[in-house]
């Protein structure tokens, strides 16, 4: 964290639970967030965890605000997992999907998520 903040003075960064997104929002006297970047283990959280999760995210989201999180390739068929980018697709009109990152250990993706408005039929693309 500490390393983030000195690489970029601009950038509010909090650690702390998700569902507190709206309390640092009112802190800078906002109401919604340009970006929210998570680093939470999606493939391990109850679907119920996962929907409160992304609901608050939603929430604080600014209208053509972006979502950024990532997974690792070995957990990304786990029914969790599958559940999980199932939302993503429900609830953003837009997902793309990076290319493996090979070099990281363990191997992840990162998906990039864009509000602009909630949807029945997302889509998915890749970003190779």
């Amino acid at each position: 964290m500490r390393g983030l903040r000195l690489r970029f003075p601009s950038v509010s960064i909090y650690h702390d639970s998700a569902d507190k997104i709206q309390k640092y929002l009112a802190h800078h006297r906002r109401t919604k967030a340009d970006y929210i970047i998570s680093g939470l283990p999606w493939a391990n959280m109850p679907v119920n965890v996962q929907e409160h999760i992304l609901s608050a995210v939603l929430a604080s989201l600014a209208p053509d605000g972006m979502f950024t999180t990532f997974t690792y390739v070995h957990a990304c068929w786990l029914p969790r997992a599958r559940r999980f980018r199932e939302r993503l697709e429900r609830y953003f009109t837009q997902v793309k999907i990076s290319r493996i990152v090979w070099r990281n250990v363990p191997p992840a993706f990162v998906y990039r998520c864009r509000v602009g408005g909630l949807t029945t039929g997302g889509r998915f693309t890749s970003l190779q």
